[in-house]
């Protein structure tokens, strides 16, 4: 046989547009060593055609990264590597290669998490979920189409974008992986050694990530079971963890950074009390608080100037919130042993119930001020009216933390006594800019007593 008639000889346009395009990343790189020709072809950039990697990553279940933008509206092709604000140069401005590598490592940890060398590759891995999640294509989108450049020629991409792409596969494939990693994966070789320690071993970075992850994710089957929720209400209910330093809320660093541990427990209590949950649930459950929800929704108030909101704030708000009998909350933060621990077997007492209430807002935005450190997306001052029968009324503002989540700080009053505000709220918006997922936060008294109570929305 003629030895150029054999796969290797076959013309490059053939051998990439094809073949390869048709493969996993994974068989492709196994290819890609098995002889000269095909490794310069794979990771050479022969000819600078890129084309390849690009076709690869959009051969996947995923989103088209050029459509793409941040949890702030920002293109992901016009940011610079490791930044979320800056905007950066360049036609596409996008490294499909490192991306593809990136996402298929990230699945097959996913997959066989016993893959993982340890603590800091879980923290990649963490990183990945959280930037697939995060960048997707915003819901305005729709029904809309364009050309994008692309190596040498224009390229017909779709821009009618729904639910993102990205906010299904992820849930998908780390359904168990969540509640997994966090028990801790052992050798198998040599007692007490891991692929993965146990969460209780982790560097708080690596706690920070897993938690954020869970709360974008949604419920898993740990969070289903008692055990699990009395350990998220003993720590949501420790009067301990609201001071000043946090806002009183779920936040780090002087306020300037989310605390997603905090968060996380938030999310599963007020996750828990949504009618459809059941304990037998058994694949991934699609609720308002789940991943599919987290995508950004760009759009601004009817009638302000234009960049007046862009946060999404002004419109009509559901407003649901917990607590217990102020009597309850104080017996369990009176409730500490000789080693200053609380007794949470309290939450499972009889008579100690946890309530949960609705009420509907309509808020406007009333101003801005200048951020300067965040040019470009001022700090948004609003107020509320909470609609019959409450008629209390809100005041607050809307501003980017350090690490550009939005965070939402406001008082309101109480239609029962007239004495003006009496309620304080700090709350972090999940997901992208005008996502349905909403606020998580937590609420107290604005004179932030000892025994003032404190709750959750």
């Amino acid at each position: 046989m003629d030895s150029s008639s054999t796969f290797i000889y076959l013309p490059h346009e053939l051998l990439v547009h094809k073949i390869l395009v048709l493969c996993d990343p994974l068989d492709v790189a196994r290819v890609a060593v098995s002889c000269k020709r095909l490794y310069r072809i794979v990771y050479g950039d022969l000819d600078g055609d890129r084309s390849l990697w690009r076709a690869l990553y959009l051969a996947q279940p995923l989103d088209d990264l050029r459509l793409c933008v941040n949890r702030i509206g920002i293109p992901k092709s016009r940011l610079r590597r490791n930044s979320l604000t800056t905007e950066g140069e360049g036609d596409d401005g996008i490294d499909w290669e490192e991306e593809l590598k990136r996402v298929i490592r990230a699945r097959s940890i996913v997959v066989n998490p016993h893959l993982c060398k340890g603590e800091e590759e879980l923290q990649h891995i963490l990183s990945t979920l959280l930037d697939l999640v995060e960048f997707v294509p915003p819901a305005y989108d729709l029904y809309q189409t364009g050309t994008a450049m692309g190596g040498s020629d224009e390229e017909e991409i779709d821009e009618s974008v729904e639910l993102a792409k990205n906010l299904v596969w992820v849930p998908v494939i780390s359904r168990e992986f969540l509640d997994l990693v966090e028990r801790g994966l052992p050798t198998g070789i040599t007692r007490g050694q891991y692929h993965i320690p146990p969460k209780s071993y982790w560097q708080n970075q690596t706690i920070q990530l897993h938690s954020q992850l869970h709360t974008l994710y949604g419920l898993t089957r740990k969070d289903l079971t008692k055990q699990a929720r009395r350990e998220s209400r003993a720590y949501i209910y420790d009067m301990r963890r609201y001071r000043e330093e946090n806002e009183y809320g779920p936040l780090i660093e002087g306020g300037r950074y989310v605390n997603w541990v905090h968060l996380e427990k938030i999310h599963h209590v007020i996750s828990m009390h949504v009618d459809s949950v059941f304990e037998g649930m058994i694949e991934y459950m699609i609720y308002p608080l789940s991943m599919p929800f987290t995508q950004t929704e760009e759009g601004e108030g009817e009638g302000l100037p234009e960049g007046a909101d862009w946060a999404g704030i002004e419109g009509d708000w559901a407003v649901f919130f917990c607590f217990y009998d102020h009597r309850q909350l104080m017996a369990y933060n009176q409730s500490a042993d000789i080693v200053n621990r609380l007794d949470t077997s309290i939450f499972e007492q009889e008579g100690m119930t946890e309530e949960f209430r609705k009420l509907e807002a309509r808020f406007h935005v009333t101003g801005l001020t200048n951020d300067v450190e965040h040019p470009g997306r001022p700090i948004i001052s609003f107020e509320g009216v909470v609609n019959q029968p409450s008629n209390s009324t809100m005041h607050g503002r809307v501003r980017l933390t350090s690490d550009n989540h939005l965070k939402w700080t406001f008082v309101s009053d109480s239609s029962e006594t007239g004495i003006g505000a009496v309620w304080s709220s700090v709350g972090v918006q999940v997901g992208g800019i005008g996502s349905s997922f909403g606020v998580l936060g937590s609420w107290t008294t604005v004179f932030h007593d000892d025994e003032d109570p404190v709750g959750k929305h």
